[in-house]
């Protein structure tokens, strides 16, 4: 597929795939063959999974820093600096969460930048 930027004007062949077209999009350069294939099938990494609870980060996500958690239909997101949630989960599920954020907060952290550097983020141990 051939593209004119917006930015710049230039014509380049982008990958059809969502990714590709949406940082071209922005007049971001396309993402090497390497990243593309560590990627590859991983769009949402699972950092923790405790209780049901499955606790990920996706891949290039807006700031502020934060993480999803999933528990059957329900999902939040959690800002990793102020502890804001946001979405519905139920009580139980949401304290479990709550408790295992305040007792891992810098490995969220350091997460957070692997991700926004296309790295793979380290698991976190789940709540006991």
């Amino acid at each position: 597929m051939m593209l004119v930027s917006p930015r710049s004007g230039s014509v380049q062949q982008v990958i059809p795939d969502g990714r590709q077209t949406r940082r071209f999009a922005l007049g971001l350069p396309p993402l090497n063959s390497d990243v593309r294939r560590k990627r590859k099938g991983r769009h949402m990494p699972v950092i923790s999974r405790f209780l049901g609870i499955i606790i990920a980060m996706y891949w290039d996500d807006h700031a502020p820093p934060h993480f999803h958690a999933k528990y059957a239909e329900y999902e939040i997101t959690v800002n990793i600096l102020t502890g804001v949630v946001e979405g519905k989960f139920p009580k139980r599920a949401l304290r479990h969460v709550l408790e295992w954020y305040e007792l891992h907060k810098d490995e969220l952290i350091e997460d957070w930048k692997l991700c926004q550097n296309d790295e793979a983020p380290k698991p976190i141990e789940p709540l006991e």
